[in-house]
């Protein structure tokens, strides 16, 4: 079910109108996980299979045609597991830990060895064993099944970020990342004009900084410009931009460093792991 904008087709009904109610997205198979981008959407069905609908102005929907207003599966491509969007390509990992993109290769940043710049789904050289990828950035990160985190984009193909080991969750935010260690410990790098990094400065970094004050931390996620990590006690830790509150403070200033925020506290362990896997999915 779908609701909201529509002027690409993205809720996947037929049609061009906005909806305030939830609709059913027309035509999929038996879905296992969705993803929503700008103005599109994927699904990925229980035979490991991809659908994609809304905006196709880069080939992101993995194929040339116009906007999609229905579903349709995206070709070359089976036995996929995970999905995400990036800024206008799609990403999948495969069953066995590969890589495969598609859609706008500005630059040459999906990692796959062309000049093309849009592009049909294509594995990703270089890349295997990934647990995790996000796109929500410039650059393309993954978590590898042995705690490695790559990066590939406008800087090149993909190679290894120095400095991280153990890492068990990865995200992003816009220009900037952060991942969790075994420890619960979080590290960023990145852009930090707002203070999103979390170590007390508006210095960007090119290399990995563990974040003082942060343990236990089980899941993080970076906004636009600011972020977030939740605690294993369910305690909430906030930083970076808070122009329009965003941060949970009661304020409208922006902090570089982590504050504290209560709010699931008290919550019963089962909800605190719900909690988590919507930080994590943003």
């Amino acid at each position: 079910m779908e609701l909201g904008r529509n002027s690409e087709g993205e809720l996947g009904n037929g049609t061009v109108d906005d909806s305030y109610i939830p609709i059913k997205v027309t035509g999929l198979p038996r879905v296992s996980s969705i993803a929503a981008g700008y103005a599109n959407s994927m699904a990925l069905t229980e035979d490991g299979t991809i659908w994609a609908w809304g905006d196709n102005s880069y080939t992101q929907l993995g194929s040339i045609r116009e906007n999609g207003e229905y579903p349709e599966r995206i070709p070359g491509i089976t036995n996929i597991k995970k999905i995400t969007w990036g800024l206008g390509y799609g990403l999948g990992i495969m069953s066995d830990g590969k890589v495969w993109a598609w859609g706008w290769n500005k630059d040459t940043n999906l990692g796959i060895g062309s000049q093309q710049e849009y592009v049909s789904p294509t594995d990703v050289l270089g890349i295997d064993h990934v647990a995790e990828v996000h796109g929500e950035s410039a650059s393309i990160d993954a978590l590898k099944s042995d705690g490695t985190v790559w990066e590939w984009g406008l800087e090149g193909p993909p190679k290894q970020v120095e400095g991280l080991k153990g890492v068990v969750q990865l995200n992003q935010g816009v220009g900037f990342h952060l991942a969790v260690e075994r420890n619960g410990t979080v590290l960023t790098w990145g852009i930090n004009d707002r203070g999103q990094l979390g170590d007390g400065t508006r210095n960007d970094r090119k290399t990995p900084v563990r974040i003082s004050g942060l343990t236990n931390i089980i899941a993080v996620d970076g906004g636009e410009y600011h972020s977030i990590a939740l605690q294993k006690d369910g305690i909430l830790w906030t930083w970076g931009d808070n122009s329009y509150g965003q941060l949970g403070d009661g304020t409208s200033m922006n902090r570089n460093k982590p504050i504290r925020i209560n709010v699931l506290r008290h919550m019963k362990e089962n909800s605190r792991a719900k909690a988590a896997k919507m930080v994590q999915r943003g």
